[in-house]
């Protein structure tokens, strides 16, 4: 009896073990999806971006800085942005890199923020930066962007964490 008592137990504690999400695996898709989304940009590759979001009526874009801001609603005219960013000059020797990440998954929603840092590749000065903050919905197994906002630093280079 009490054998059977204790094989329950385990099995249910193993059961309820692997039923949890692997975060810190849903963590890193979640950035590789945000990361992916500025080599794209970098590349000039629409294609390679579109994928990266939900497409949605009501997916939003915000920009912000000391100019305003501006709100983008629905994948038409966040499209319509990126495709016109993607129109102008290219960025040479610059890289991406997210830093100073704050990343929480609630099972198929996330949410990012973090310092958006593009760097000139061959002095490895920052060329821009901004901060991100993302929300992300898990469709199909895959993370996909439903709502970015961006707010440009002036000379503040630095995220404080409080």
């Amino acid at each position: 009896m009490k054998f059977h008592v204790f094989a329950t137990i385990a099995v249910a504690v193993l059961m309820a073990v692997s039923c949890q999400p692997n975060t810190e695996k849903e963590e890193e898709a979640v950035m590789s999806v945000l990361q992916a989304e500025s080599d794209a940009l970098l590349a000039g590759d629409f294609e390679s971006f579109e994928v990266l979001h939900t497409q949605s009526a009501l997916e939003t874009r915000i920009e912000m800085g000391i100019y305003g801001y501006s709100v983008y609603k629905g994948w038409d005219r966040v499209s319509g942005l990126i495709r016109d960013f993607l129109e102008g000059e290219r960025m040479e020797n610059v890289e991406n890199k997210k830093e100073n990440c704050i990343v929480h998954v609630n099972g198929n929603s996330a949410w990012v923020t973090c310092d958006n840092v593009w760097y000139n590749s061959s002095s490895n000065e920052i060329y821009y930066n901004n901060l991100q903050i993302a929300f992300l919905e898990k469709r199909s197994a895959a993370w996909k962007i439903s709502f970015s906002a961006y707010y440009t630093k002036g000379d503040r280079n630095e995220m404080t964490i409080h």
